[in-house]
């Protein structure tokens, strides 16, 4: 059996990392073998990674999160974010918990929270949510990205589809 991992809303922009243009996920439906943006987890930098899918799962309830920098994207509460503690469905998430931003996309003028300044250098920045609230049912679509599973949409790293995973049991 495969399990649904969250999805995004079709506004969604996907930073491409060939030509640096933002697309609406939406626009992407179908394509495959393009170059995104994605966190390497071992080492915290951005790298540029292929995505194998981009589908559509449906309509479903998303919900809007957004960040103290006013970074916001719309997703299923089941859709995986990266915070300090690992990835988090949205659902787990908590205000003021942190999740991650690709650094390269950040003002260098940041003031820094004292317990992240002691985290090594990365390309990722840990910005704080400050609202996390139901929107409405719209379509949503994810893609997947084979090794490094997740992607940056709307400036905000998000997990990819996990849809070749199987359940354990």
């Amino acid at each position: 059996m495969l399990r649904e991992s969250g999805a995004i809303s079709g506004d969604s922009l996907i930073s491409l990392a060939s030509t640096g243009k933002r697309v609406p996920i939406k626009d992407l439906l179908g394509e495959k073998d393009f170059e995104i943006w994605a966190i390497n987890e071992q080492t915290m930098k951005l790298e540029s990674a292929k995505v194998s899918r981009v589908f559509c799962t449906g309509k479903k309830l998303v919900y809007t999160l957004k960040t103290r920098l006013g970074r916001t994207i719309k997703a299923t509460a089941n859709h995986r974010f990266l915070t300090i503690d690992g990835w988090k469905r949205l659902d787990e998430l908590s205000l003021k918990e942190h999740i991650a931003l690709p650094r390269k996309l950040e003002s260098s003028s940041l003031q820094l929270a004292p317990e992240i300044e002691k985290l090594p250098q990365s390309d990722i920045y840990w910005d704080p949510i400050v609202s996390i609230t139901e929107t409405g049912v719209e379509e949503v679509f994810d893609l997947t990205v084979p090794g490094l599973r997740n992607f940056v949409a709307n400036d905000i790293i998000v997990h990819a589809s996990i849809e070749q995973d199987k359940l354990g049991g």
